[in-house]
């Protein structure tokens, strides 16, 4: 008995995976379903969670956070301190 190529065995997922892709992405670009509108405008967000506000990203979202009138409480999760708590 003689045993398939390994190329053959590799090459089996990834055509299967990408027919698999193929088929959803053509599904989801024939859906003509539409998203519903908001009714009323979002409840406003009073309390504010930051994860990693430590980093780049994370430093600028609080720093948009502090300055924002409405937001009456702010939840910093990170590893280390930042600069900016204490303000």
């Amino acid at each position: 008995m003689k045993l398939p190529r390994l190329r053959t065995i590799l090459l089996i997922p990834v055509v299967l995976f990408a027919l698999f892709y193929a088929t959803g992405a053509v599904i989801v670009a024939m859906n003509n379903e539409t998203i519903a509108v908001l009714e009323t405008p979002p409840a406003p967000h009073e309390t504010v969670a930051i994860f990693g506000a430590s980093g780049t990203a994370g430093d600028g979202i609080l720093k948009a956070a502090l300055a924002d009138p409405s937001i009456d409480r702010i939840h910093v999760i990170t590893r280390r301190a930042t600069p900016r708590e204490s303000a």
